[in-house]
Order: structure tokens, then C-alpha cells, then sequence
């Protein structure tokens, strides 16, 4: 359903909050701090970008630290804590919107249940986020979608490096970077989104296992337990691309690989691998959020029901989904929508837009534009990073990300 035009744009969250910042944001754990480690402050854009880093580095038995706020950068929307500790991320909170009651001391906990990843993140000052995933005798670097394999020099333990002129050498919570022969870059470890809670299930239905923060619900033939606490499961997370998760009988083990459930028009960000006692052979399954994937960076359509689309600057149609909201330029007017998944389905629904003068030829691809927006059913992203909207089997829009000017 198609809402009534918006009356008007929205001020941006970062703006009603300027003139009355938050004093301090106080940060507090459990386990004491040990030497070396550090608690850091991150405060992100609606896109995810990180746009301000505060870190501290605390005394050991430490169990909290109190930020003293600088004026935040414009554009803020949500703020973040953690730990960081040789070089990982060992204790995290949840992705936190800002509001507006900050004219008080607001308190962030932090949980090492929330600092499950499947690579660490890496914040460089020049070359961006840097995701490094391990294996038995390598690291794995990867930046805008480019993977390089650096090995350890010989009795250099925290230097990676490789023939081609890439180098990647630890120092505690910071590391340089050389990237193919370029100048040195410097990183910190930084704070990524958690993932739980996450729904793990079947392709054929035939399994679900829900981890939360506190329980984990589980659904699964022949298991009596069907709510076991999450602190009391074994989960190990290696950084490899993989987490594992043990207990009440059975192993599931969750890989950073996308997938499918069944005939769905959908794509999941993580595949699940189920191992149980009381079923011989468990079927595959997924988990994870789909629009996790298409969430951060906005994408510029590229074509509309198979026609090229070459618009000029400002005319342009964009999608920018974030928090569930969907945004972006449609050829004249902005748009909002909420999006959702819903029996394996995607939907974009309460679809509003603005009410500015268009052209006709502009006017009536918008038209097209929404309503291949509100047809939308699932999604693919190919290996090079095309989106590509679908209504059933047929695609109804072509996207890439934008690249920022």
C-alpha cells in the first residue's frame, strides 16, 4: 500500500541532536580488564560508516570506563562499545540508535556473547574497514572485495607478508598495513556488528534453532531440550569464517557463505550446518537476516524491467535500506518505505514519496520505479557485486553501490 507524499524532508537525527550532546557514555563489563586492554567508543553513520572512534586503554581489573563526549561529527546515528584485546574484539554491546534524552550519563554493557565474529575488523586511516579472517598457517586481507593470502615471515609471529608486495604486521590493537607496495597504513581494531541474535533453520523446515543473547530455542527431532541457556553453550568463533556452537546434544556449525533456503527468492547471509545424534544425516539449512545484505552503502539502479538506465547526476534512482527503512531518489521525488521479510519473502510496503514537479518522461519512470519497488519478492547480489530486485522469477531492477563523489 502506498502512503500519502510526504509533507516534507525529515531532519536528520544528528541535527535535533547537536545542541544537546551527551556528557559521557559509561561503559561496564564483567570480567576484570587485563593488561593491554582497551575499551573503545564507536559512533557510525546511517550507512555504518564510522565516523568517530574513542579508545581507552585500561587498568588492569578495570570493570568499567566513562567516555567524555566530544562534539559529535553531523551526520551520527548510532553508537557502540567494546573491548579490544590482542588484537580482538573480546567483549561487544549491541549497535545502540542515539536518542534524544542525552543530557545525562547513559550507561552501554558489554558482553563477550556479542563479540562473536566471523573475521576481525580492522579500521585503516587510509584504505577503510580491512576484514582479516585466519587459517592454519595464513591471514586472509580483504578490502572493497579484494582477497590477498600474507604468510608469517620466519620467527616474525606478527608479520604477514607475501611476494606481491603486501604486508600486514600486528603490534597489540594496532597494525600497519602495506597494501601491494603502497605507503604504510595504519589500523586499529575496530567494533562490528554482532551476530546474534541469529535464526539458524532447515531448508526443508525439518530443524530451527533461534540464539539469542540469553536463550537459545531449539527445534530440532528426537531433542528433548527445547530452551537451553546461551551461556551455557560452547561457542567458539576462530575468526576462520566459520562460529561453532555446542551443547544439549548437538554441534551446529555456522559458515560466512550465502545461501538459499529451498526454491525462496531470497539469498542468507550464513550457511548452517546441523550435526545431531537423532537424525542421521540433518539437511543444510541457513541463517541470518537477508537484509543485512543490502543494508549500508546506497545502490544506484542501473536498469528498470531490462531497460539500461544512464541518468544524469540528481535524476538518478537509488535505494539506501537501513534499520529496516528503505530510502533513496526515484528519478524527481525521494521515497521512504519500510522493508521486511516475511514467509521468505521480501517487502517493501507503506511506500511514501514527496510531491515535487516532474516532467512526464521523469514522472512516469518514477511511476515504473515504485511500483517495481512494491512488486519486489526476493533479491540476488552476483559475485561482483550486482543487485538484482526480483517479482517471482522475473527481475523487475538491476543496482550497483554508489559510489560516493
Amino acid at each position: 500500500m502506498r502512503l500519502a507524499p510526504l509533507a516534507a524532508t525529515v531532519l536528520s537525527l544528528s541535527a535535533l541532536l547537536a545542541p544537546t550532546q551527551a556528557a559521557s557514555i559509561s561503559l561496564g563489563w564483567e570480567s576484570p580488564a587485563t593488561e593491554g586492554t582497551e575499551a573503545v567508543l564507536t559512533f557510525r553513520t546511517a550507512t555504518g560508516a564510522t565516523n568517530l572512534s574513542l579508545r581507552y586503554t585500561l587498568s588492569e581489573g578495570a570493570r568499567e570506563h566513562e567516555f567524555v563526549l566530544p562534539h559529535l561529527p553531523r551526520g551520527t546515528q548510532t553508537l557502540q562499545g567494546g573491548l579490544a584485546q590482542d588484537g580482538r574484539v573480546i567483549a561487544q554491546g549491541a549497535v545502540q540508535p542515539l536518542d534524544g534524552d542525552t543530557g545525562r550519563i547513559s550507561e552501554h554493557r558489554l558482553h563477550p556473547a556479542l563479540a562473536l565474529g566471523f573475521a576481525d575488523i580492522w579500521q585503516c586511516a587510509e584504505n577503510g574497514a580491512l576484514r582479516v579472517t585466519h587459517d592454519a598457517e595464513a591471514l586472509h586481507l580483504k578490502i572493497d572485495g579484494a582477497v590477498v593470502r600474507v604468510e608469517p615471515q620466519p620467527d616474525q609471529d606478527q608479520i604477514y607478508s607475501n611476494a606481491a608486495g603486501y604486508s600486514f604486521t600486528r603490534d597489540g590493537n594496532r597494525a600497519r598495513l602495506v597494501w601491494q607496495d603502497g605507503p604504510e597504513d595504519l589500523c586499529e581494531i575496530a567494533l562490528f556488528a554482532p551476530i546474534l541474535p541469529m535464526l539458524a533453520r532447515a531448508h526443508s523446515g525439518e530443524w530451527r534453532i533461534e540464539l539469542g543473547r540469553e536463550r537459545a530455542l531449539i527445534e530440532v527431532p528426537g531433542l528433548e531440550d527445547t530452551s537451553l541457556s546461551t551461556t551455557g553453550l560452547v561457542i567458539s568463533a576462530p575468526r576462520d569464517g566459520t562460529v561453532s556452537v555446542q551443547g544439549g546434544g548437538l554441534v551446529l556449525r555456522l559458515l560466512d557463505d550465502h545461501c538459499r533456503l529451498g526454491m525462496a527468492d531470497l539469498i542468507y547471509p550464513v550457511t548452517a550446518r546441523l550435526r545431531i545424534d537423532t537424525i542421521s544425516a540433518p539437511p543444510e539449512g541457513c541463517a541470518g537476516d537477508p537484509l543485512s545484505l543490502l543494508a549500508g552503502e546506497p545502490w544506484r539502479v542501473t536498469s528498470l524491467l531490462g531497460i539500461p538506465m544512464a541518468l544524469a547526476p540528481g535524476a538518478e534512482m537509488t535505494l539506501e535500506l537501513n534499520d529496516n527503512r528503505l530510502s533513496g531518489r526515484a528519478t524527481c521525488n525521494r521515497y521512504v518505505a519500510q522493508a521486511r521479510i516475511e514467509d521468505d519473502r521480501l517487502d517493501f510496503h507503506d511506500l511514501g514519496t514527496t510531491r515535487l514537479p516532474c516532467a512526464m518522461d521523469r514522472g512516469a519512470l518514477e511511476q515504473r520505479f515504485l511500483d517495481a519497488l512494491e512488486a519486489a519478492t526476493g533479491f540476488d547480489i552476483s559475485t561482483n557485486g550486482m543487485l538484482t530486485l526480483r517479482a517471482g522469477p522475473m527481475p523487475v531492477l538491476t543496482a550497483i553501490l554508489k559510489i560516493a563523489p
